[in-house]
């Protein structure tokens, strides 16, 4: 019969269409976190006690649930590892672990500050004995990060850095940090090293061979291989540019902690200058003492950022459809327009949050790690609301996002939440948002008279091949028919005798 072959006409691009249609379904996978744990190389005096710095990281941002750092000392004689932390159990001397109780929020760039922990060297530790310090961050349901770092011990000597002081600086105008340091003991020190906690506005100069840098061009410390003779005092000149973005007016602040000789090269970078040296200070030695003071061995440098420069933190909203029973996902966010970055690392404060009100007839079903449900400080009491955090740095022109799954329970026209930006609370919060006028933007679930919006991506290519698929199947169905009506006019035996 002729109506089989016009479905076998259409049957083999329906079957192709129905293929692809499989094809274009998307096979998403949630991003695991992951950790990472940074130490540095330690110079511990016989007799010292020298604070560990430990960097803390995760990617994406996580809020992490029982996180624990396991910190072990091995190789070296009359070391442990301490500290004052209710949190932190020692275990023999050369094992402390410390496990928080209460969650942490832990994002890409490397923080320190969450665990006080210290390298403590007894009378009875050897100088020229090097060790190992390893250190294990994990959390619950994440792989566990580790790292490992060589632990020296020397002769118990002391390093006093300069005074602090503060300058003032346009955003964008170089600057040099001038920095001092006093062997104040009897012996010669074999060499210095100065580490750099210094804010995100402090941006290398210049990048030199005997220093190490991060990624976004920070000084992370220096190595100077020069003798220290016993009361001198030494100075260097570490080379600096406000970054353009600074918020202005404010305050940067850069510490710098003089130690002992350390290593420093595994992170090394490229350099595009030469040797950073330690030049003598004429008439500004100190009387040779015996006993190191940790204390004396930091010095501040205060930026004080002139003019002003400050950021626009727009809310950023969007609209979604969806029929009854269905799980849309919705994502919205927050948008620095700039010009100026927003700095909280030293606070560790979010550098900008964003409140959400959930459209009514709709449930959340998911929920980013970085959000959690709005006890206090709400501005719809009647609707159900999360605060969003952002991480510490919300650099200009920067877009954070989140997507909330949102279960539509009745269909409502033009069901409406909001996203506000940095509402007012009573709290530490940036507030100095220089346009008022975009720190609300609306959510909204299943909008009317507002024009449908485009379908994209591989829902939208799913539809298409469906549509293709059904005029596949009409077409067939026409011909069938049509090649039925022909057979019947023509075949003889169907024909009915005239009368």
């Amino acid at each position: 019969m002729h109506h089989r072959s016009a479905w076998r006409l259409v049957a083999g691009p329906a079957a192709a269409i129905a293929a692809a249609l499989s094809l274009t379904t998307p096979v998403l996978a949630a991003a695991a976190t992951t950790l990472d744990v940074e130490l540095t190389a330690v110079t511990l005096g016989v007799g010292a006690q020298t604070p560990i710095e430990t960097l803390l990281s995760a990617s994406p941002a996580a809020t992490l649930v029982s996180p624990t750092v396991r910190y072990e000392i091995s190789g070296l004689t009359g070391v442990t590892v301490v500290s004052e932390d209710s949190y932190c159990e020692s275990f023999s001397g050369t094992v402390l672990v410390c496990a928080r109780p209460f969650e942490l929020e832990v994002g890409p760039s490397p923080e320190a500050g969450h665990f006080g922990v210290a390298l403590k060297a007894s009378g009875s530790a050897v100088a020229g004995e090097s060790g190992t310090l390893t250190a294990t961050f994990g959390a619950d349901g994440v792989t566990e990060a580790t790292d490992q770092v060589t632990i020296t011990v020397a002769d118990d000597v002391d390093l006093a850095a300069g005074e602090s002081y503060a300058l003032g600086v346009t955003p964008g105008e170089a600057f040099t940090a001038s920095l001092r340091v006093t062997n104040t003991t009897a012996k010669v020190v074999r060499g210095a090293d100065v580490r750099s906690h210094a804010g995100y506005a402090f941006e290398a100069a210049e990048k030199f061979s005997n220093c190490v840098y991060r990624e976004d061009d920070r000084l992370t410390g220096c190595v100077f291989e020069h003798d220290l003779l016993p009361g001198t005092t030494y100075e260097v000149a570490l080379p600096f540019t406000l970054r353009k973005d600074t918020m202005a007016p404010g305050a940067s602040a850069g510490e710098f902690e003089w130690l002992t000789a350390g290593d420093h090269t595994d992170d090394r970078k490229a350099t595009t200058a030469g040797t950073l040296r330690l030049t003598p200070v004429a008439s500004a030695g100190r009387a040779p003492r015996t006993g190191g003071d940790p204390e004396d061995s930091w010095q501040a440098v205060t930026v004080n950022a002139t003019g002003k420069q400050g950021a626009d933190i727009a809310a950023v909203g969007t609209q979604v459809h969806g029929e009854a029973g269905a799980v849309v996902d919705a994502t919205f966010g927050l948008r620095n327009n700039g010009p100026a970055t927003i700095d909280s690392s030293r606070p560790g404060d979010a550098a900008g949050v964003v409140l959400v009100t959930v459209p009514s007839g709709t449930t959340v079903t998911k929920v980013p790690e970085s959000c959690s449900v709005a006890e206090y400080d709400r501005t719809d009491l009647d609707a159900v609301q999360y605060y969003c955090g952002v991480g510490p740095l919300f650099p200009a022109g920067e877009t954070v996002t989140w997507t909330f799954g949102l279960r539509i329970a009745t269909v409502q026209v033009d069901a409406t939440g909001a996203v506000e930006s940095n509402p007012a609370c009573q709290c530490a919060r940036f507030d100095q948002d220089i346009d008022r006028s975009n720190d609300r933007a609306e959510l909204i679930v299943n909008p009317a008279g507002r024009g449908a919006l485009p379908i994209a991506g591989p829902r939208g290519v799913m539809i298409g091949l469906t549509g293709a698929l059904l005029l596949a199947a009409g077409i067939a169905a026409f011909l069938m028919v049509r090649n039925q009506n022909n057979t019947v006019a023509n075949d003889p035996a169907e024909t009915k005798p005239q009368r």
